[in-house]
């Protein structure tokens, strides 16, 4: 069933892609983007609420769930380090839109997610427990005290944002498709390149893994990218500035996420 669904959804959003274009895509993601960020709203006011009441009526306690860090503990807190993730859409989308605004969209989106994954984690601890799953179940079961109505609406948006991401990386892996061909490839022509291999791996491979994979790619892609950005900053600003080293602890820690991160299941 998950797989038949997945097809489905990979049908729409090639069709939509090759049909209509890179526009039309972006009409998509908006509606899925919206729904996602008005569930996000009312979860961290949910959230938020919930930790002053419980101030007022002392009963605010955080739980201790890992008494002594091992290395498994550490491995699994490096592997959520690269949770937010995928911000970088805008970097191959150049031929519909401006170097300004592609920049401008990738921060936004990264200082978006961040302050949301802070504010999330920050306001959940006093849910967490120590038998608690740790996959998407474990978080709508965790926040079910909160407010009757948000382990449905998580549920929705759950759906939502791999659609919107689903959405986003077709875009994104469409305009790089056409700069590694160098321009020979239609954009129409990349996203059925993309809708062909996805549903192979759909059909023909375990999805748990693929993402696993997935993650570990995203954290060696921004270690070289940390790199790029430090060779660059070093050439005008020297290895000692604060740029500098800031993009080679950046780096350090990417590489540590790839070589050494697990999830948590």
């Amino acid at each position: 069933m998950r797989i038949l669904v997945s097809t489905i959804l990979l049908i729409v959003i090639a069709s939509v892609g090759v049909i209509k274009g890179l526009s039309s895509l972006e009409r998509l993601e908006r509606y899925a983007v919206s729904l996602n960020l008005a569930v996000i709203t009312a979860l961290i006011a949910a959230l938020i609420y919930a930790n002053l009441h419980l101030s007022l009526t002392t009963g605010w306690k955080l739980k201790s769930l890992w008494p002594e860090l091992g290395i498994e503990q550490w491995r699994i807190l490096l592997g959520l380090l690269i949770v937010v993730q995928g911000f970088e859409t805008s970097r191959y989308i150049g031929d519909e839109h401006s170097p300004k605004q592609r920049i401008k969209t990738m921060r936004w989106a990264q200082m978006i997610s961040s302050v949301i994954y802070i504010l999330f984690l920050g306001l959940a601890t006093i849910l967490f427990e120590d038998d608690m799953d740790t996959n998407v179940t474990g978080i709508i079961s965790m926040v079910a005290p909160i407010v009757i109505v948000l382990p449905l609406l998580l549920s929705v948006a759950a759906i939502g944002s791999q659609f919107s991401a689903a959405v986003a990386d077709n875009s994104g892996a469409g305009g790089l498709i056409q700069e590694v061909f160098h321009r020979k490839l239609s954009l129409r022509q990349s996203y059925m390149f993309i809708f062909i291999a996805t549903l192979m791996l759909t059909w023909l491979t375990d999805v748990n893994e693929i993402i696993a994979y997935a993650s570990r790619a995203f954290a060696f892609y921004y270690f070289l990218q940390c790199m790029v950005a430090l060779m660059l900053n070093k050439q005008y600003c020297g290895l000692l500035h604060w740029r500098s080293l800031s993009f080679a602890s950046l780096a350090i820690v990417c590489l540590l996420v790839f070589l050494l991160g697990i999830p948590a299941e």
